[in-house]
């Protein structure tokens, strides 16, 4: 290009590609990428490229843009519209098998040669603009402009994240659960800490996220159950034995196939008894296939394995939601919890989950209990148990094991 015209760089990201393979499996899912590959030559010609960067992923380098954008004074239109339409093109419906399939997707833009003279940079440019996008909702678009700070501590913290696992940054919490009518812990839940080598413990509110965007969840996920289950078992040995441990599942482990086959193969490595593992989900993971969820739920239930429901009442509750899923336990929200004993509204709606779970046969935890009040009134008014830092913040497992040998040592008073 001597002439040095404009010549665009779409990066393309196929978006939530992992349903699909859950659903579909891989092989139709790889099939359905080449005719991704396919729409998409045929929509950009023959004289431009495409080319599949990873699994979902694709860069689209628009060569026969030159000459007609280095005729426009502002470029970002022609740019723009060419983006809409393939956004447009890839949304129309997919046949596989006699299913349709919809698939949308967004798109990073960089441009030659203002973003970059290599198709490197380029490509790299393109992708910084496509997370910028992606951050927006579905089927979005964005231009690369000069990279900010906060867009560069993000890429820098991605980075650091597919090597922390390896790294051995990782470490589990625990926070206990407490039986409101004995006042003894029967419960951890665990909790994943990342100790940054140089910037310390990152909050998990700031990487959670970005694990789950990035599918790094799922590794991560696996690596905290696994630790969890085998810490559970060490407590046992020092004569803990029905202490339940809790652990979190994302949206993104929930959908992963043979999930109850990869649990299994846990509690078989470290000896747990499945009746001692809680599994905790968020409504926002059960939502996404109703069937699905229905099915998977029943195969851990079936194991022996405790199911909960956690942040109840922050998303798609209803009283047809929790009959049709068969959960062990119902986790209310730090939101109804706080000022419980000052906000009747607060109260009322607290008071009227715990009576509705329990006729459900449910059991009752409360999250996120910070003062002696809030205890008192979930105590009077039937709560199973709390957590929160009225009783303890997470800890180190090490400070855990002192706090149930400090209770071992009070009962025994």
């Amino acid at each position: 290009n001597e002439a040095h015209s404009p010549i665009p760089v779409l990066y393309l990201d196929i978006s939530q590609f992992r349903r699909v393979n859950s659903t579909l499996g891989y092989e139709l899912g790889d099939y359905l990428l080449k005719t991704m590959a396919e729409r998409l030559k045929a929509f950009v010609g023959s004289r431009n490229s495409v080319v599949r960067l990873g699994d979902d992923e694709f860069a689209i380098i628009l060569g026969t843009m030159g000459a007609e954008l280095s005729e426009v004074e502002d470029i970002q239109p022609a740019i723009a519209r060419v983006a809409q339409n393939l956004l447009w093109a890839i949304s129309q419906p997919f046949t596989v098998q006699d299913r349709t399939v919809f698939l949308t997707g967004c798109l990073g833009i960089a441009v030659y040669p203002k973003d970059g003279s290599d198709i490197d940079t380029l490509i790299r440019h393109a992708d910084i603009a496509m997370h910028e996008a992606k951050s927006q909702g579905n089927s979005q678009f964005k231009l690369y402009h000069p990279i900010t700070k906060i867009t560069s501590d993000q890429l820098a913290l991605e980075a650091d994240l597919r090597y922390a696992l390896k790294r051995s940054e990782f470490q589990v919490y625990y926070q206990p659960q407490i039986n409101l009518k004995t006042k003894a812990i029967t419960g951890a839940e665990a909790l994943l800490r990342w100790r940054h080598p140089q910037r310390g413990m990152i909050s998990p509110a700031e990487f959670i996220p970005l694990a789950e965007s990035t599918g790094l969840i799922v590794p991560i996920g696996a690596w905290v159950l696994q630790t969890a289950c085998q810490q559970a078992k060490l407590w046992q040995a020092e004569g803990f034995d029905n202490l339940q441990i809790a652990v979190n599942l994302s949206a993104h482990q929930f959908g992963q196939p043979k999930l109850c086959e990869a649990i299994t193969r846990t509690l078989q490595r470290t000896g747990l008894n499945p009746a001692l593992l809680d599994l905790e989900l968020t409504e926002s993971a059960l939502v996404q296939d109703v069937d699905s969820a229905i099915l998977t739920l029943k195969q851990l239930r079936s194991l022996s394995i405790r199911v909960s429901v956690d942040d109840f009442g922050t998303g798609y509750s209803s009283l047809s939601y929790l009959q049709r899923f068969p959960f062990n336990t119902l986790k209310i929200d730090r939101t109804f919890v706080k000022s419980i004993s000052q906000d009747a509204k607060n109260g009322a709606i607290t008071t009227a989950i715990i009576q509705m779970a329990h006729q459900l046969q449910l059991q009752v935890i409360a999250e996120g209990v910070e003062t002696q009040a809030e205890l008192d009134f979930l105590s009077q008014h039937g709560c199973d148990l709390a957590q929160g830092y009225l009783f303890s913040p997470p800890v180190s497992a090490e400070a855990f094991t002192e706090l149930l040998h400090r209770q071992a040592l009070n009962f025994s008073k």
